[in-house]
């Protein structure tokens, strides 16, 4: 029994470190735009401009209350990235697609991924031209509206980490006792 306890323990201890998401990687997203790419070129859209910004949003990550000071609350920063591609044709009808995603980096496995793909937006100048390039139909609801997660990343996960130092060292002494 004390065998089986010890294993259960060394195995929520070793586990509890890392968590496990299914992600996007930048070649999923990548290989995706440039289908959408091709595909608008087919419809005499090219690609005219692009514009990618990091923009920080203050997030509340905790809240706190004291009888002296009242309701206090700890602010973080959380990055978006906002992709805005364009395309013309030779008219000079202009389409337009938004999409705004979260980066992140794990460093078990050494990589950069996604966290986040969403569509934010698609628009065209010309109202006729909507549809087949915004539409249900046309390639960049499918494919950038949900970006396939095929990648799996761990990452440092501190909640589990802490329940399995609490868990570890609460078991320790119960395991010591019967040997003192």
């Amino acid at each position: 029994m004390k065998r089986l306890f010890l294993i259960l323990m060394a195995a929520v201890a070793i586990t509890s470190c890392t968590t496990t998401y299914n992600v996007t990687s930048f070649e999923e997203y990548n290989k995706n735009i440039e289908m959408v790419k091709s595909d608008l070129a087919g419809k005499g859209y090219n690609l005219s401009g692009h514009n990618r910004e990091t923009l920080s949003n203050a997030v509340v990550t905790g809240t706190s209350y004291t009888t002296q000071a009242g309701f206090g609350t700890a602010m973080g920063n959380d990055y978006y990235t906002y992709d805005t591609y364009s395309f013309s044709n030779e008219k000079g009808d202009i389409a337009e697609i938004s999409l705004k995603y979260r980066t992140g980096y794990a460093d078990y496995s050494k990589t950069n991924y996604l966290a986040t793909v969403e569509l934010l937006g698609c628009k065209t100048s010309k109202a006729s031209d909507y549809e087949k390039i915004c539409g249900d139909n046309s390639s960049v609801k499918p494919l950038l509206s949900d970006v396939k997660r095929d990648l799996d990343v761990k990452v440092y996960d501190n909640t589990s980490t802490f329940v399995g130092v609490v868990f570890a060292l609460c078991c320790i002494p119960l395991l010591i006792l019967p040997f003192m």
